[in-house]
């Protein structure tokens, strides 16, 4: 009655080796992400960490308002990956923080210009690796507004109307690209 696989044929590096149970350890020792959803940020510190994908600049902020207030999370910018469209999302990024904190027309020379300064962003969460994980997608600046939105509007109101023409999955908050400069 057997399986059909012969465990005998297995080279002797599966018989040497032992259980890894590190990813239920690091589960464990993890606090769990923030749940979806948009929340007000401050900037309170950063480092950067060098590792095999390139260096990253890693912020620690933290959630101003709401049930999660005072709970710090990493916000990341992998601005030295080896892989170009990697680097230059990154750098985009970056930019799109440096405008909504009010740093559009500082030169940046340090991170620590970003220090106590406060956006909003939106919080996705994913899993990675098999663990829980969250990243910030959008950034805005505090009162909810971001770049190039319409005047008046605001994050959680309800949309412009769709210009005509366009079906109704299009309806979306009136952006005009040419307002955006970073």
């Amino acid at each position: 009655m057997g399986t059909g696989c012969d465990f005998t044929c297995l080279e002797e590096g599966f018989f040497s080796a032992r259980p890894d149970f590190s990813a239920n350890a690091k589960l464990a020792a993890m606090q769990d992400p923030l749940p979806s959803g948009n929340y007000v940020f401050r900037i309170e510190g950063s480092r950067f960490n060098e590792s095999g994908h390139g260096g990253r600049l890693s912020f620690d902020i933290a959630v101003l308002e709401g049930p999660y207030a005072g709970r710090h999370t990493p916000l990341d910018f992998y601005v030295y990956h080896p892989l170009t469209r990697i680097r230059k999302r990154a750098c985009e990024r970056l930019r799109c923080l440096q405008k909504v904190c009010g740093l559009a027309d500082v030169p940046l020379t340090d991170a620590g210009l970003f220090y106590g300064r406060t956006f909003m962003g939106t919080v996705w969460n994913y899993r990675y690796e098999g663990l829980p994980a969250a990243k910030i997608v959008r950034f805005y600046f505090p009162d909810g507004s971001f770049p190039g939105m319409q005047e008046g509007a605001r994050r959680g109101e309800e949309p412009a109307p769709c210009p005509a023409g366009l079906p109704d999955r299009a309806r979306r908050r009136a952006f005009c690209a040419s307002s955006v400069e970073l």
